[in-house]
């Protein structure tokens, strides 16, 4: 852990403190402490409303529709005539806080599906424009002149590190929330952290944090993010509109495909080629979260042979075990896999993660519904893995795409804002073809009483799921990552991404275009039904 802390002081030292303090409020207390607990509770809301795990993941892919809109969001708030940007962003955290209380001062019985999906999305909104805001600042950062790269690198691990710090207090807090008071209880407390939050972000910006988003915003890009936010809300909503889920698939597919070829003719193909990895990825990982969440919660009376999971156990102590491990495998790859290609250590987290799922799929088989204390061992480590292995790849991958950015202030926020709405938009895929697999083993519990059989096939689903997840990930990563490491210095980085359009001394890239031209992404959306 030695290597963690020299880490964090190197990350003190030489960045603006106010920059630092939003990404630790954005990085951390939002997306780590609002949002682990809000996840937690909406799932136990839908519980209560006795919502079946297909509903769930079709009615989370509808309220992250703004995710797919991010670019527009982040872009169109920094923009407007007559608001600055700092008014619009704390209007849209207004806007969360407002959702936040409408949800605690209602009874839980009394919020209509409407009501709900019309909270989340406003709470969504907040998130797709921080998403944007703090990728994009933080690339900024990374980007700086005499930061070299193990700073680089001592940075981005400790952002993801505040992230994970705050997971543990929001899981600890959503834990003994959800067990000794009720879901409004949590609403109206996750107000007043949103709130805190705001306050932070008030406090600390200041308008040179964003660039001019008019300039960055050409039209060619303004068209993809038009492409992509359009796609996503017409995707998202085909399975409610009574389209049948093959041809809603097959719809979302071609979007997504779509959405690859006008980031990688738009930005260039470095990021094409970074966007389609991505893709691949979050395609494959077929959206099974909902079903996971009933397997581990359902009573006895739902399921008899279940682990009986209760909130603290599920929400906290899951949740805690986790994230400190994220510690652990964070301290590792400074001590042993940051000199690593990233190829290398993707593979090595892929393999550990595929091994430890092989190894918890007697929990799916019910080997052990007479032995509840050795499932949940196996339930800590299928969990666990495959959280500090996020991790451990989130950290390279940030800095790997952040170097493309280097050479253009404000092309982060475009780079990241437009990566991430194409990621969503292959989610979708990834959450049909997760609903579809459930169906075709007939895998679609809902809480309701004795279930058991509903379950019967879930080990088939898990085992198809996380196959394909490995085989895709190798694959995607074998073909469309370069060779480079994340301590590599800038110009050493452009030569392995950007084979196919090197810079010349006069500025050009082969193809003629200038190096503005070649490349203008964030990869991870916390789904609510996952």
């Amino acid at each position: 852990m030695g290597g963690v802390v020299t880490m964090l002081q190197q990350t003190a030292k030489g960045f603006p403190p106010d920059a630092l303090r939003i990404l630790v409020a954005v990085k951390g207390l939002q997306f780590g402490f609002v949002d682990q607990w809000f996840n937690k509770t909406v799932q136990y809301w839908m519980t209560d409303r006795g919502l079946a795990a297909t509903q769930r993941q079709i009615l989370g892919q509808i309220t992250t529709i703004p995710f797919g809109s991010r670019y527009l969001i982040f872009a169109g708030a920094s923009s407007l005539p007559l608001v600055s940007s700092k008014s619009s962003m704390l209007l849209i955290k207004v806007a969360t806080v407002v959702a936040m209380a409408a949800l605690a001062s209602t009874p839980t019985a009394s919020i209509s599906i409407a009501t709900f999906v019309m909270c989340i999305l406003l709470y969504d909104m907040d998130r797709a424009y921080s998403a944007v805001f703090s990728s994009g600042l933080l690339s900024l950062l990374l980007n700086d002149d005499g930061v070299d790269g193990d700073r680089r690198v001592a940075l981005t691990s400790a952002t993801f590190l505040a992230n994970s710090t705050f997971n543990v207090l929001g899981l600890l807090c959503a834990g003994l929330a959800l067990w000794l008071m009720d879901l409004r209880v949590s609403f109206a407390l996750l107000a007043i952290a949103s709130m805190v939050v705001l306050l932070v972000m008030r406090n600390n910006y200041n308008k040179d944090m964003i660039p001019d988003m008019e300039k960055v915003t050409t039209p060619s890009i303004l068209m993809v993010a038009l492409y992509l936010g359009c796609a996503s809300v017409v995707t998202a909503l085909l399975p409610i509109l009574g389209v049948s889920l093959p041809i809603a698939l097959t719809v979302a597919a071609i979007c997504a495909v779509g959405g690859v070829f006008a980031i990688d003719a738009t930005l260039g193909r470095p990021i094409g080629m970074l966007c389609a990895f991505g893709c691949v990825k979050q395609s494959m990982s077929l959206n099974i979260g909902s079903t996971n969440f009933l397997f581990f919660t359902d009573p006895p009376s739902s399921f008899r042979d279940g682990p009986h999971l209760d909130p603290v156990f599920y929400v906290t102590f899951m949740g805690l075990l986790a994230n400190v491990c994220v510690f652990i495998g964070i301290g590792f790859y400074h001590q042993w896999l940051k000199d690593w290609h990233i190829k290398r250590v993707f593979y090595l987290t892929y393999t550990l993660t595929f091994f430890a799922q092989l190894c918890a799929l007697p929990l799916y088989l019910l080997w052990f519904r007479d032995e509840q204390v050795l499932a949940r061992c196996f339930i800590l480590l299928d969990e666990a893995f495959e959280v500090i292995t996020n991790n451990l790849n989130d950290v390279p991958f940030f800095i790997l795409v952040s170097a493309i950015c280097s050479s253009d202030r404000g092309r982060d926020f475009a780079v990241f804002g437009l990566l991430g709405a194409a990621t969503h938009l292959s989610m979708t895929v990834g959450t049909i073809g997760g609903t579809m697999l459930l169906q075709k083993f007939g895998v679609d519990p809902s809480g309701a009483q004795h279930e058991d059989h509903e379950f019967d096939n879930l080990w088939k689903v898990k085992l198809i799921r996380n196959s394909l997840t490995f085989v895709a990930s190798v694959v995607a990563t074998t073909f469309l990552l370069p060779e480079a490491k994340p301590e590599d210095e800038r110009e050493q980085e452009y030569d392995p991404l950007m084979v196919d359009s090197p810079r010349s001394e006069d500025g050009l890239s082969h193809s003629g275009k200038s190096v503005d031209d070649v490349g203008m992404e964030e990869s991870r959306i916390v789904m609510l039904g996952a």
